[in-house]
């Protein structure tokens, strides 16, 4: 599958509203990964929306985190630029995330991208279930000296951990509806 990444314009934001709950605040900003569809490359509207990172909650140093993809094999591409942005265009030290515990899949999956747990709140999602503040900062975050491909280095001796996607839909669920 050839994806392309770029700026997601504001008529494809509701593909990640969907899939994560998250709000659109007046920060949202996004960028995506599209399919161009077979037999119409000359066409910019002939494309599927395969992934999407948005940002919200902007304040000097950091900004808060939405992902989803259709695909688990969409991080491939996705994954570098998602963090490339906030760290090294938009200049911003902390990526945020915010997961309910009830999403153990996610929670796997953002620390095995170098998030790290910072803060939990009993029953801050629902009765029974806590919320959980995640960060990556600048300093820890490994894919920002790679290729735009967006695949990850090897991986360091704390991330020993392996995280395997199963099912088509990954969505990292990382704001608060």
């Amino acid at each position: 599958m050839s994806l392309h990444v770029r700026a997601a314009p504001k008529s494809d934001w509701p593909w990640l509203v969907d899939r994560t709950g998250c709000a659109l605040t007046s920060d949202f900003n996004a960028i995506e990964a599209i399919q161009l569809l077979p037999g119409y490359p000359e066409e910019r509207d002939a494309y599927r929306v395969r992934g999407m990172v948005g940002y919200c909650n902007t304040t000097r140093t950091a900004v808060q985190l939405h992902m989803a993809v259709d695909a688990p094999c969409v991080w491939r591409a996705l994954l570098g630029p998602a963090l490339r942005y906030p760290f090294l265009q938009a200049q911003k030290r902390i990526c945020l995330g915010v997961i309910p515990a009830s999403n153990p899949r996610s929670l796997r999956f953002a620390q095995h991208v170098g998030f790290r747990e910072t803060y939990r709140i009993a029953d801050g999602w629902d009765e029974g279930c806590d919320l959980v503040f995640l960060e990556l900062r600048r300093e820890e975050c490994r894919y920002l000296e790679l290729p735009s491909a967006g695949v990850a280095p090897a991986r360091r001796a704390k991330n020993r951990g392996r995280f395997r996607p199963t099912g088509r839909r990954e969505s990292l669920h990382t704001g608060v509806a």
